[in-house]
């Protein structure tokens, strides 16, 4: 496989075309490459309703402790932390009991910000495996305007908390509490792999020139890099980013990921950054035949691999 890094397209992605795509996708009239269907609840004769839970209240899924949840791996479930109004997607795997550990990967969705299609994606990959799935509804993950995309589910006092925080902020607080609430709940490890397609790499970079002590491992498919919550002067030095397992997926149908666009010369930036800095496990790899796609099947086999052949130990 050819080695090689490549960076999301740019942020030049106008938020009202992306408004009108998210509504394209929720109608399916239109699928990218490895995105699924809308399954139609009137098809079924039924409607499938994502229910707001307000930061603090209750849901009927959580829990004090780790306790047997009901597991449908197939369908993520919309969840708030508890001690942060961040919402996430959370899918167990199959099989799961309580005083087990289990490895957690985060994923972060592109700009297009269909979070429960992304989460879905993941959750019904063949690869999928033992592994718990999060996939959070950051805010980093492209461009402005983000306030009026229909696929969050925030109140007016998150909004404006986000806008006192700060978007990285907000987004890398949210992930730390959606880790704690999925090591003590779900028996997660409390170090996580991350993956993140196109827009998603703003928000995966920037966790890992800031917190690489956090993760186990990346997957960036096709990944932005603009520098976003990232100051080059002041990259992380925590020994853990040293050999921490960093790798580039594209596909080589992907036309937006060839040498020469946007994304591959922010990918080389991106990367040429990391190497600048100590990051000395970084990898790129093509995937023959895919397009313009997340790859979970490819990121979920890579994020096994590393546990297979022992290069990672699990951490509590």
């Amino acid at each position: 496989m050819e080695r090689t890094l490549v960076a999301p397209p740019s942020g030049l992605r106008i938020w009202a075309v992306g408004c009108v795509t998210g509504a394209l996708f929720i109608s399916g009239a239109l699928t990218r490459p490895g995105q699924l269907q809308p399954r139609s609840g009137r098809a079924r004769g039924r409607t499938e309703t994502i229910l707001r839970a307000p930061f603090g209240g209750s849901e009927p899924a959580r829990f004090a402790g780790a306790i047997r949840p009901n597991i449908n791996p197939d369908q993520p479930q919309l969840k708030t932390a508890s001690s942060h109004p961040i919402q996430y997607y959370l899918s167990l795997p199959e099989g799961w009991v309580a005083g087990k550990k289990y490895p957690v990967v985060v994923v972060i969705e592109s700009a297009n910000r269909d979070f429960l299609n992304a989460a879905t994606i993941f959750s019904r990959s063949p690869q999928r495996g033992q592994f718990i799935l999060v996939t959070p509804l950051v805010v980093t993950n492209g461009g402005a305007g983000y306030r009026n995309v229909p696929t969050y589910h925030y109140s007016d006092a998150v909004w404006n908390r986000i806008k006192d925080s700060g978007d990285f902020m907000f987004d890398m607080d949210g992930i730390t509490a959606i880790i704690q609430d999925v090591v003590k709940q779900y028996g997660g490890v409390d170090k996580y792999f991350i993956t993140g397609f196109e827009a998603g790499g703003h928000t995966v970079w920037a966790v890992l020139f800031n917190h690489p002590e956090v993760t186990r491992g990346a997957a960036l498919v096709v990944p932005n890099y603009l520098g976003r919550w990232v100051d080059e002067g002041q990259i992380s030095s925590s020994p853990e980013r040293v050999d921490l397992p960093i790798r580039a997926f594209l596909g080589t149908g992907d036309n937006l990921a060839a040498p020469g666009s946007p994304i591959y010369s922010q990918l080389q930036r991106a990367m040429a950054v990391a190497k600048a800095h100590g990051y000395r496990n970084l990898s790129q790899v093509s995937i023959e035949g895919k397009g313009h796609e997340a790859l979970a099947d490819e990121v979920l086999a890579y994020f096994s691999s590393l546990l297979k052949n022992g290069y990672i130990k699990d951490q509590r």
